[in-house]
């Protein structure tokens, strides 16, 4: 599949792709100059040591409660990326859009499999449909994607 590049930023400059489905790709800058200060200078005796963002930006959880927009983004963690998709969260068929979301991004050869983390679990039983009923909401869908990020991190780290 592929994907429209994005860098740097998440969902709110990008326009939607034919068919208004995702993923989309967007570059991590956090991973990326790590990989480049780390090997830059191997000889030296110092690590780097690895910071982190996390899958969601911060500043986006302290909207408060109530109201928001009838959507929501579905985050997967890759090495150098992270692939995006605004899903909606309401109307009618929105259930099946975000299946067929989470269909697209387990089919991407980074997906590593139900069993890597719970972010996965979830990916994969939403997109084929063997989990609980429904697609879960936002707050789920950030859930899963922090649980994928951070159990991706610590793979990488202790690789």
């Amino acid at each position: 599949m592929a994907f429209d590049r994005a860098a740097g930023r998440f969902l709110s400059a990008h326009r939607a792709r034919a068919g208004g489905l995702g993923p989309i790709e967007a570059h991590r800058h956090d991973g990326g100059v790590w990989h480049m200060v780390r090997h830059a200078r191997p000889e030296l005796p110092v690590d780097v040591t690895y910071g982190d963002y996390g899958a969601h930006h911060a500043f986006a959880a302290d909207g408060g409660a109530g109201g928001g927009p009838p959507w929501g983004v579905l985050r997967y963690t890759t090495d150098r990326t992270f692939l995006l998709a605004k899903a909606p969260t309401i109307g009618e068929g929105h259930a099946e859009e975000v299946r067929e979301i989470a269909r697209r991004m387990v089919a991407e050869p980074d997906f590593r499999g139900a069993g890597f983390s719970e972010g996965d679990r979830w990916l994969h039983a939403c997109a084929t449909g063997t989990g609980t009923p429904g697609v879960g909401n936002a707050e789920w869908w950030i859930r899963a994607g922090h649980s994928r990020h951070l159990a991706y991190a610590a793979w990488r780290l202790s690789a």
